[in-house]
């Protein structure tokens, strides 16, 4: 019996060995399904980091050619309000030239009224001294012809 007892022993402890090799093996395999997925994960995050990168170098490329024609189009503004300053200045200067112009304009115009007014008065003037001077000289050739007459009598 004891030998039967051995034997069982034995038998036991091999089947314990036999158990917690399995286990053993069984922790490897989860082990190796771990370390399979880690490696998967940490491929992963290798890509999505070069991905990150790239999109952020990209990123910061657009932001750097964005804040160069930023720039440019501030200078181009600038220029554009000084410039717009300056055709507003001529505007306002050439308006005011325009109302002195209007003016001296007007001012000539009421002038030429009144020389036109003058012109006309010393036109009747004429015409009346004309007409006088042809009564005159109507009287000249009457008195002319009688004087005539006188001297053939």
């Amino acid at each position: 019996m004891q030998k039967t007892k051995n034997e069982l022993e034995e038998i036991n402890n091999r089947l314990a060995t036999y158990v917690h090799r399995v286990r053993q093996l069984k922790n490897e395999d989860d082990l190796k399904t771990l370390t399979s997925a880690i490696a998967i994960l940490e491929q992963d995050l290798r890509s999505l980091k070069a991905s990150y990168d790239c999109q952020l170098n990209h990123l910061t490329c657009s932001m750097r050619i964005i804040s160069e024609e930023k720039c440019e189009l501030e200078k181009e503004l600038i220029a554009r309000k000084q410039n717009d300053a300056h055709f507003l200045d001529r505007i306002s200067l050439e308006s005011s030239k325009n109302a002195k112009l209007l003016l001296e304009v007007s001012s000539l115009k009421t002038e030429i009224s009144q020389q036109e007014h003058e012109i006309a008065a010393l036109k009747m003037r004429i015409k009346h001294l004309q007409m006088d001077a042809g009564d005159g000289k109507s009287e000249s050739e009457k008195l002319s012809e009688e004087i005539f007459d006188l001297k053939e009598k």
